[in-house]
């Protein structure tokens, strides 16, 4: 084994006396195997197996070079007794770094196990045409080489996990007793030759006879070391054909993608990433609980809590923290990444604190607000029934069904007025956002005589989200975004259509209107085009974490697009611009507080759970019962509603943890590696529906990713939803029932109802759900709601502890667990992930690439960052040559190399404009331009467009799509299925996340992405 040209089929020839065809340049393609007879009696054949050279020029430069060298490699080495490897010169870099992936490949391979993770193979180093006079040059290569190959041996075992190994056990077990003696010259591995011939200028061109005769020292040499091999014994050619299965798979799971110095820097950046994830989790493990901290404290004596307080409190973790990443930028294996350590470490610290810095404010304006204000109204209700019948106002006698129909009638006579004072005090916002947002222009000075920016009667908010939301169904996938790649062709009507992100028709359609009837009749520039989508941008960002209308957010979307406006933009084109950013702000802002008011709806809270809760007690007072009774009511009907509720937290909190433990959480090329698994199983497996089922998730990753995502959590969710779990559960709130009654007996002084009501909601805060013992506290504290304060000498021993809390906890043990759609604790745990600020387990950016599909791989709400992914075949979208109608085969990478153009269409589907793809970064400003990638993330992709073009071209039917000719399709899409699938199943293996490959395929197997009656686009 060798370079290009290094002489090792004349080594060979030397050797063995074969006549393997010699010359410079190309000769050997491939690996070349000759079996040889013998007469030794240890054995009765050699096999020689004679490999192409490294590094040919034939490959120079093609993407898949550094795979082809690392598999030629390995196979030339792993099955060999013994192997030489040939260095010409001194030039034994390649090697150098061909071995240690040879090495690493091996490691992680079955063959490591069966032979106890030791190489079997000998090798032998030969330099030849090198002065073998200097000796002190010699033997300090020797010295180099043997250094470098013991650097990379420790970084091999690193990288298998072993990173405890010493010196003399990587020297044993990884190059099996390697020889590079000083001294001894023909006692050494490592030998040096002179030239094979005396001169390269004829006639003189003869055969130097000491090379030859150091060729047959070194075959002789060869032998004695292989024969003195503990326990070595001739291979059988079952054996071999066995041990070369081995070798296969071996090179079939490996990742050979980079060479070793790329792999060593690729590995010492995973390495900082994964020790910058200790000083990142700190923090927020910090901000986590000065947050639960002060929710509780909010929650108990609804004290108002600035931010500051939080952040000092969190101030002495980060500058330790900070310290610690500044060290560790020092490091001399991290110091190019010093820049970028220093400033990875601000942005996360700043996110962190920014986010949390959100939570507070959203939570004292917005949940606990809402919370308050619907246990303001029950406590009120509560004071006006006691205060009503109390005084004689409403009297009620006789307990007949008829009078129990009279107490229902007046109590919804009562509770009708309730929901009507709170209905005037806490309207719905939403269909006023336009209004809002226009004050906001206005306080900013912009409703002018210079811009006219009221909106006509022609745009219609909700009208337009429902547009939008009825195409953007995940349920039935969307119509397709046509944009093509290429020389092809874009239906998209929109020439707008380039923005920044997966742009929705609600917003295409608000753009082109101003553009197409505004009275210049003009086209915009490609400069205001790219300045719109950077509006678009702008907002989204603006919007990112946004719950609810905050004139805050408002402002600062109103200040940064108008600076942007009054610079790309002509005076007179100007009102446009901002009237275009008022309709995108205000559909999107509206589309967020319809949400908001949906699920804060005063009114309709009251309804739903306080109604229940007030008819018992209004009951409960008209009969003239007891304090005690009256409280143990409540208490059932707040722990009867509120139990699935803390549950269901409860549930989805420890999902949300365990997900941090997990590799596909935090990694996204993992995560690929399943949806590519998942992919493969669907081409497998010929049911009905599967070739659907193929191409809609090829179609759009991100869509696909959520799929599996959901199936992945929802197999988590499944775990925790037992029978087992709820009982032990409603254990905990009975041990806080019983343990409160002698935390408040022990309490001599004060009303004996309200020490039992503080003491059952500080246990319940504690071993149960803090939410809940707010709930509890919220509604029970007040002693007036049961008239107990005139009764505050009365003994509760027999009548409340012995009887009615007895009765009650009872109840609770035949509570059974309540039917719950696994699907709706899926959302709650996605909901989770994106409100935590914890790097280890965030969910994927939701973007696909604008033109091929491929989801972003970075992190949801990546400030500061481009989107970018890894790029796939563009007709596995749709994508087509604007002549032919065929199907698209390039990459966005390939086409951007080739040099290939966009191609935009106006509303008639007609040609408007041609781009070229190196203008890929300013057409789609948040993405990153298509880069070199790692070749084998696409091979499934490939795999499905080599296979499907019938069924893509059925799919996309609609669109007159043609399947890609035979003479366009790229021969290398042609992928071994079932070796792809071995690839990764060793993959997903290595990661701990699934007790085994069938525990993804179950996971997965019952969610089919798209309904089986959906049939084409």
């Amino acid at each position: 084994m060798g370079l290009q040209s290094s002489g090792k089929s004349t080594m060979l020839n030397l050797m063995f006396g074969t006549r393997l065809p010699t010359s410079a340049g190309r000769c050997t393609r491939g690996i070349f195997m000759q079996l040889i007879p013998s007469e030794r009696a240890e054995y009765d054949y050699v096999m020689l197996l004679d490999t192409e050279g490294l590094r040919s020029n034939e490959f120079h430069g093609l993407k898949d070079s550094v795979v082809r060298d690392n598999r030629l490699a390995t196979f030339g080495l792993l099955p060999a007794d013994a192997c030489i490897l040939m260095v010409s010169n001194e030039d034994d870099g390649a090697l150098k770094d061909v071995l240690p992936m040879v090495l690493l490949a091996f490691k992680s391979s079955n063959i490591a196990e069966k032979c106890g993770g030791r190489i079997k193979t000998k090798m032998f180093f030969v330099y030849r045409s090198v002065d073998t006079n200097d000796r002190s040059k010699l033997k300090r290569n020797k010295q180099k080489l043997h250094e470098s190959l013991m650097e990379a041996a420790k970084e091999v075992s690193k990288s298998a996990g072993e990173s405890s190994a010493t010196a003399r056990d990587i020297e044993e077990l990884i190059f099996s007793d390697l020889r590079v003696e000083e001294d001894e010259y023909w006692g050494s591995d490592v030998r040096f030759m002179g030239n094979l011939k005396r001169s390269y200028v004829p006639p003189h061109d003869t055969p130097e006879w000491s090379y030859g005769k150091d060729v047959l020292k070194l075959r002789e040499y060869i032998h004695a070391r292989v024969m003195k091999m503990p326990g070595w014994r001739a291979t059988s050619p079952k054996a071999l054909g066995e041990h070369l299965s081995l070798v296969w798979d071996c090179i079939c799971s490996a990742d050979f993608e980079l060479n070793f110095s790329c792999r060593l820097e690729y590995n010492h950046y995973r390495e900082l990433q994964k020790e910058l994830q200790e000083p990142k989790t700190a923090v927020a493990r910090k901000y986590g609980e000065v947050f639960d901290k002060l929710v509780e404290k909010i929650r108990s004596s609804r004290d108002t809590v600035l931010v500051e307080d939080m952040e000092a409190e969190v101030s002495q973790v980060v500058e330790e923290q900070t310290q610690k990443v500044m060290k560790m930028a020092e490091k001399a294996r991290w110091a190019q990444w010093k820049a970028y350590t220093e400033e990875e470490w601000k942005r996360s610290c700043r996110n962190t604190k920014e986010w949390y810095k959100k939570r507070v404010e959203d939570l004292e304006n917005g949940v606990l607000k809402y919370e308050r204000v619907i246990a303001e109204y029950e406590n009120q209700c509560k004071l006006e029934i006691t205060s009503k019948i109390d005084s004689g106002e409403w009297k009620f006698v006789g307990s007949t069904p008829e009078d129990d129909r009279e107490l229902e009638e007046r109590f919804e006579d009562y509770f009708q007025k309730i929901l009507a004072r709170a209905q005037v005090a806490y309207p719905p916002i939403a269909d006023s956002i336009h209004q809002r947002v226009m004050e906001r222009y206005d306080a900013h000075g912009l409703l002018t005589k210079k811009f006219d920016l009221y909106i006509d009667s022609e745009y219609n908010p909700t009208v337009m989200r429902n547009a939008s939301a009825g195409d953007q169904s995940d349920s039935n996938p969307p119509v397709m975004s046509n944009a093509s790649v290429g020389d092809q062709s874009d239906s998209n009507p929109n020439p707008l259509g380039r923005w920044t992100q997966v742009v929705s028709r609600t917003t295409d359609t608000i753009f082109s209107y101003f553009f197409r009837y505004s009275e210049h009749k003009s086209k915009p520039s490609r400069k205001e085009e790219q300045t719109l989508s950077k509006l678009l941008a702008i907002i989204d960002d603006r919007l990112r974490y946004c719950k609810q209308f905050s004139e805050v957010v408002v402002d600062g979307v109103i200040r940064e697009t108008s600076e942007e406006v009054r610079k790309a933009f002509s005076r007179e084109k100007q009102t446009m611009a901002h009237k275009a950013v008022i309709k995108d702000l205000v559909s999107k802002m509206t589309d967020i507080q319809h949400q908001w008011d949906k699920d804060h709806n005063v009114a309709e809270k009251l309804r739903l759970s306080a109604k229940p809760r007030l008819l018992t007690f209004f009951k409960g007072k008209a009969r003239g019962l007891g304090a005690t009774i009256l409280l143990i009511e409540d208490l059932k009907s707040l722990l009867g509603d509120g139990l699935k509720e803390a549950y269901i937290r409860q549930v989805v909190k420890s999902v949300t943890n365990e997900l941090t433990g997990k590799t596909w959480a935090q990694n996204s090329i993992h995560m690929r590696n399943i949806l590519d698994f998942h992919l493969l199983h669907l081409m497998e497996e010929k049911c009905d529906n599967n070739d659907l089922q193929v191409i809609w998730c090829a179609e759009d990753e991100s869509r696909h990713k959520r799929h599996v995502t959901d199936a992945l959590i929802q197999q988590l969710v499944d775990t925790k939803l037992t029978t087992k779990d709820w009982d032990r559960f409603i254990a905990k709130v009975q041990y806080c029932i019983r343990n409160a009654r002698k935390e408040s007996t022990a309490d001599t002084g004060g009303d004996p109802l309200s020490s039992f009501v503080s003491a059952l909601c500080l246990l319940l805060q504690t071993n149960v759900d803090s939410q809940l013992a707010a709930e509890v506290r919220e509604r029970t504290s007040n002693p007036a709601h049961y008239n107990s304060s005139s009764n505050a000498h009365i003994s509760l021993e027999v009548e409340f502890y012995d009887k009615k809390l007895d009765g009650l906890c009872q109840s609770l043990k035949m509570t059974s667990m309540p039917a719950m759609a696994s699907s709706e604790l899926v959302e709650k745990v996605q909901h989770q992930l994106k409100d935590q600020a914890n790097d280890l387990c965030r969910p994927n950016c939701t973007h696909s690439c604008p033109r091929c599909g491929s989801s972003c791989y970075n992190y949801l709400n990546h400030e500061g960052v481009l989107h970018d992914c890894i790029h796939q075949p563009s007709g596995l979208k749709g994508s087509k040559d604007r002549d032919t109608r065929e199907l698209w085969e390039m990459t966005c990478l390939e086409s951007l190399e080739k040099k290939s153009v966009m191609i935009f269409s106006d509303g008639d589907g007609k040609e408007s404009r041609r781009v070229p793809y190196s203008d890929f970064a300013k057409e789609f400003p948040a993405w990153k331009e298509p880069s070199s990638t790692q070749p084998t993330s696409i091979y499934v992709r490939e795999s499905i467009f080599f296979n499907y073009q019938k069924q893509l071209a059925e799919y996309y039917r609609r669109h007159n799509v043609k399947p890609c000719p035979p003479h366009k399709m790229p021969a290398n899409y042609n992928h071994d299925l079932r070796q792809l699938r071995e690839q990764l199943t060793v993959k997903l293996a290595k990661s701990g996340d699934f007790t085994s490959i069938d525990d993804l395929t179950h996971a997965l197997l019952g969610h089919l992405p798209i309904s089986t009656s959906y049939r084409s686009r």
